[in-house]
């Protein structure tokens, strides 16, 4: 037994010597401690063994791609093959995030983006010819399907904008 489960059956044992904790949690600091008590290696077994750093984040890249690829059909099919900022048909549409990357959650939503031609996706990008032009853009755009929480953004956007360039 190593440093390590000695520990733990010293964590449970003052566990367990807590009136006050919850039956549960006693149950379980006595089970762990059976468990550690028969160990006679330092090498946790398969069955304390949790996913690694490495699992854990390929398990939340698929969840985040499969949030995604819904999101980029539901986002499809409301633009119905148009530009949601200029109204063409020309060329690929690709799904933009008005208010930052995908790596931001909190803007991965159906509300927080839209479809845009390589033009206006590249001229977005670099807020050309301003951002106060994208930010009436996509103001349109939202008063267009009643999007209020992205209002709110918006507001607070120009707000901002207008404070930098006055």
């Amino acid at each position: 037994m190593n440093r390590f489960h000695r520990e733990m059956i010293q964590f449970c044992d003052e566990v367990s010597s807590e009136t006050a904790m919850p039956q549960w949690l006693l149950d379980k600091a006595a089970a762990i401690r059976r468990r550690l008590e028969g160990r006679t290696t330092s090498v946790p077994s398969a069955a304390f063994k949790g996913p690694t750093l490495a699992e854990d984040r390929a398990i939340a890249r698929t969840e985040r791609n499969a949030t995604t690829a819904s999101i980029r059909k539901a986002v499809k099919r409301r633009a119905r093959g148009c530009c949601e900022a200029c109204g063409g048909r020309t060329g690929s549409l690709q799904m933009d995030h008005f208010f930052g990357g995908s790596s931001r959650s909190s803007s991965t939503t159906v509300e927080g983006c839209w479809m845009l031609c390589d033009n206006c996706h590249h001229n977005k990008t670099d807020n050309a010819p301003t951002r106060q032009k994208w930010l009436d853009v996509y103001r349109d755009h939202c008063d267009r399907y009643r999007y209020d929480t992205q209002l709110i953004r918006l507001d607070i956007a120009t707000a901002l904008q207008r404070a930098k360039n006055p």
